[in-house]
């Protein structure tokens, strides 16, 4: 029979305890429905439903608003729980909230990786991260920073474990590497912290350097699609009018409106657009 240690069930419950401040009334707190969260939803049921962002782009990595080219990631994860929850803030709210509380976990498999700090100290220190009022805020709105900052801590979390299972490199570049679909900072804070750990652990990832190099492989290949995209998108700026004017019109209409009849015009203007298409 499997039998659960004191350490793994007082980490589970600080999971827990995370995941239930990041989702105790998602859909109500924080306040008001933020335009950013508003162009998740709209987007996210959009490719639900057709295929298609508001745009009428396919698999596009990146969302222009107003030159800020947004990497869209988010609105990918988000799919899954427009699916299963409906059109609704919790709906959009729930995947950084559910990976918001995963890096409790991505965390302390890091610190322990790095063989800092006793059991007692590890556990104090996911604790204090799983009721930080930074995180929180961040997790529970519909925000791809919390998502994005999972991935980088289980990714270094999987790259140090991969000194001493070389293949762990693979999924610990990959992690790292999906960071960059998610937000900017990532791209410039992944091969900093990438390059580091290789330097500081060269003679561990020497015995295992073909898992090393295969990881570097897999990053290098996701910040160059991710760059790669982001320029083809700076490229075609010429949208047409009717496109241009939906997200702004989303963005008001949150100020006004429920997110359940902002959805709802949502599905109206996409389902009819792809009918006149066929």
């Amino acid at each position: 029979m499997f039998k659960i240690g004191r350490k793994t069930k007082l980490l589970i419950l600080i999971f827990l305890l995370a995941l239930f401040l990041r989702t105790y009334r998602l859909s109500t707190f924080p306040f008001g429905f933020h335009a950013d969260e508003v162009r998740v939803g709209w987007n996210a049921y959009s490719i639900l439903k057709t295929g298609l962002d508001d745009r009428g782009n396919k698999l596009a990595l990146y969302y222009n608003t107003f030159g800020d080219f947004r990497p869209t990631g988010i609105f990918y994860l988000t799919i899954p729980s427009i699916a299963i929850f409906g059109a609704n803030e919790f709906a959009v709210r729930f995947p950084s909230a559910l990976f918001g509380a995963l890096t409790v976990i991505a965390l302390y498999i890091l610190v322990t990786e790095l063989g800092l700090f006793s059991f007692g100290f590890r556990l104090l220190g996911v604790f204090m991260l799983a009721i930080s009022p930074w995180h929180l805020q961040f997790s529970r709105g519909g925000f791809e920073a919390s998502v994005s900052f999972f991935f980088i801590v289980f990714g270094l979390a999987m790259l140090l474990a991969g000194r001493r299972k070389g293949w762990l490199c693979l999924p610990g570049f990959l992690f790292l590497g999906l960071s960059f679909f998610f937000y900017y900072a990532a791209s410039l804070l992944v091969p900093v912290l990438a390059v580091a750990s290789l330097w500081l652990y060269r003679d561990d990832y020497r015995k295992n350097l073909r898992w090393a190099v295969g990881g570097i492989l897999v990053v290098s290949t996701c910040l160059s699609i991710s760059k790669f995209s982001r320029m083809l998108e700076s490229c075609s700026l010429s949208l047409s009018t009717s496109a241009s004017v939906r997200p702004t019109l989303a963005s008001r209409a949150m100020c006004n409106t429920s997110s359940r009849l902002i959805f709802i015009a949502a599905s109206v203007i996409v389902e009819s657009e792809f009918v006149l298409k066929l």
